[in-house]
């Protein structure tokens, strides 16, 4: 079955380094059942980084949902990232908080950096409070549970893009 896109802040303003003290996390809120791929804007300068780096998505009671244990050599120079997952079936509309952090990684300037958009593109979701109303660079994706909620997801995203308001307009006059 094919992965589709749910929510986007591909946005890339600032580059902010993650280090053992200063782990990163953003709430997320899903629009559809499946969430199974997060894509994360990431840099690691010169691929200089070896150190582990975490990716843990967890839902709103703290549980555990996603625990990806990757190093720097998995991260290239500037790049979006994939991490991806088996589906979480009951994702729709729930709070879950993506944290991304190094806990090995001391020094600023080795770092793996994480990308950070300059206003809040996503309103749905919010960064810690270090960082005001800005997101982090991310792309949900997910997998339809079955072939008819593909056919039915499928066929609503093409009329709403066929009766979307700029269609609308240059109909009328």
């Amino acid at each position: 079955m094919r992965r589709l896109p749910d929510s986007t802040q591909d946005e890339v303003k600032e580059l902010v380094p993650l280090t053992s003290t200063q782990p990163i996390a953003q709430t997320l809120v899903p629009n559809y059942d499946g969430l199974d791929t997060v894509y994360v804007f990431l840099k690691n300068p010169g691929v200089l980084n070896t150190d582990p780096f975490n990716f843990l998505l967890t839902g709103e009671s703290g549980d555990k949902l996603v625990d990806i244990k990757v190093n720097g050599w998995n991260i290239g120079d500037g790049e979006t990232v994939k991490f991806q997952f088996p589906p979480l079936v009951s994702s729709a509309h729930q709070k879950l908080t993506l944290t991304l952090s190094a806990p090995e990684t001391v020094k600023t300037d080795t770092a793996v950096k994480v990308g950070i958009s300059a206003a809040d593109n996503y309103p749905a979701g919010e960064i810690g409070s270090r960082f005001g109303s800005r997101d982090i660079s991310f792309q949900l994706f997910y997998r339809p549970q079955n072939r008819l909620s593909l056919y039915r997801q499928l066929l609503s995203h093409f009329f709403s893009q066929l009766f979307s308001t700029g269609f609308s307009k240059s109909v009328s006059n």
